[in-house]
């Protein structure tokens, strides 16, 4: 029953200490906070300990919470400040490594793509194109990098992601425009296309 719930109504039932309804939210959005971390950190032990953290704090934090505003943007801005004081403490590289040594995190998380019948040098080609593009990301400026995370892996608006983000929406949309022009450039320089 509370599964049917908004998050809203649910935070306005965890501010007079309902754990029932904390856990609801913890099962609803802990898989969308680890992936956000998850790409941050690219550990996936790390983003583990950042996932509990953030909602430790979302807890601690649950009477700050202004009943209206979107949970979600809340949330995720938890969970940014946690996965940034963790960097700044660790100044960790952000390769991006899962813990079977694949390039790209996403393979911790979801299961392999189903390749039968697929034509072995396509697979090659679009695995390696990925890589380039992980490879590409990494590079960004953190602002650039962020954005292309909520964005694209996190599915948020621009309003949401300006929420988390703390800035203008036209800050967004032009940082997004930025880094999306970017990983376009190595995608292309890695095709040969002019």
């Amino acid at each position: 029953m509370r599964d049917d719930l908004p998050d809203e109504v649910l935070m306005d039932q965890v501010a007079r200490e309902d754990a029932a309804a904390f856990d609801a939210l913890f099962v609803r959005h802990r898989r969308g906070v680890f992936h956000y971390t998850l790409r941050m950190v690219s550990e996936h032990a790390l983003a583990e300990d950042l996932t509990q953290e953030a909602f430790l704090r979302v807890w601690r934090a649950r009477h700050s919470y202004r009943i209206g505003a979107s949970f979600r943007a809340w949330l995720f801005t938890i969970a940014r400040r946690v996965a940034l004081d963790e960097l700044r403490k660790r100044r960790l590289p952000t390769v991006r490594l899962s813990p079977d040594g694949d390039t790209d995190p996403r393979a911790a998380c979801e299961p392999p793509a189903d390749r039968s019948g697929a034509d072995p040098v396509d697979a090659v080609v679009a695995r390696e194109l990925e890589r380039v593009i992980d490879v590409a990301l990494d590079r960004l400026p953190e602002p650039l990098r962020e954005v292309v995370i909520l964005r694209d892996a996190e599915g948020m608006s621009y309003e949401e992601m300006a929420q988390v983000v703390g800035c203008p929406l036209g800050t967004i949309k032009s940082r997004l425009s930025a880094a999306r022009a970017r990983l376009r450039d190595a995608a292309a320089a890695w095709l040969d296309i002019p």
